[in-house]
């Protein structure tokens, strides 16, 4: 971001992405929990291109997507460590049979995220998930998916977070 002072003057990220390895332990196989739990800031999950995601806020509490600027994958840096707030599109280009999404990453509560679409391939919005941004059908049993709205992955854990 600071290559270029038009998107600096806009938001003054000073960070820029660096390696590094990351191991987050996630419950395997996730399971659905008696009651949902909160989402913290920072890191709520991974895709499976290895990108680390953040829940739907920036550090100031604000819509991350209404507010920060993002590169052309979707992501952007804090400090060192980039990150998505939203899953790319680019990451929902393998649907299955049914033209379902396929898994883009994993919660920290060890259940999937899936990609923007459901059996079909109609595009979901928030009033066709809970209130975690998941639903349970056929033999997927319980998953998250993305949306183009907020909190556009998960608004709550559905299963137990590690």
């Amino acid at each position: 971001m600071t290559q270029y002072a038009a998107l600096t003057a806009i938001d003054p990220n000073p960070g820029t992405p660096a390696a590094r390895v990351v191991n987050y332990p996630f419950a395997s196989p996730g399971t659905v929990a008696a009651a949902p739990t909160c989402v913290g800031m920072g890191a709520i999950g991974v895709t499976l291109n290895g990108v680390v995601l953040y829940n739907a806020v920036d550090a100031r509490g604000n819509d991350a997507v209404a507010n920060e600027i993002v590169d052309v994958y979707g992501g952007h840096p804090a400090q060192t460590d980039y990150h998505y707030h939203s899953v790319p599109e680019r990451l929902d280009a393998a649907p299955g049979a049914d033209r379902h999404s396929g898994i883009i990453g994993y919660i920290r509560d060890g259940l999937p995220i899936y990609g923007y679409h459901s059996v079909g391939g109609a595009e979901l919005t928030n009033s066709d998930l809970d209130v975690c941004h998941g639903h349970s059908h056929g033999t997927l049993g319980y998953h998250y998916h993305a949306t183009m709205e907020y909190p556009y992955t998960i608004g709550c854990y559905r299963g137990t977070p590690r």
